[in-house]
């Protein structure tokens, strides 16, 4: 067995949770959006935090930054869903894919 330890290549959608509820309440891309948990924001697109909106925002100030903003409940099962074709896509490419959570896998490098 070898000392040297194994090389991971990770890919890493830090949104996924609002990339997720966006595509399954069929939102257009630049709609401002965000999940929440507990009325506080856990994901957001790129859209809302160019209009101030940040994680672990509450959800009043996260509205009154962005009045436009969609707000969808956290899903962690719709996460899982919506994330298994991509990971299907990634095996394609690489064998051994690791799935770390929803948005976050990685894949055995060598070099």
């Amino acid at each position: 067995m070898s000392d040297v330890p194994a090389r991971r290549i990770v890919v890493w959608c830090p949104d996924w949770p609002v990339v997720a509820a966006s595509r399954a309440a069929e939102l257009e891309p630049l709609v401002p959006a965000a999940v929440f948990a507990a009325n506080r924001v856990v994901a957001c697109s790129a859209t809302a935090r160019d209009s101030g909106v940040r994680r672990g925002m509450r959800r009043r100030e996260a509205q009154g930054r962005c009045p436009e903003l969609v707000v969808c409940e956290h899903d962690p099962a719709r996460d899982v869903r919506f994330f298994e074709p991509v990971v299907i896509a990634v095996e394609e490419l690489v064998p051994g894919v690791e799935v770390v959570r929803p948005g976050l896998v990685a894949v055995p490098a060598r070099g």
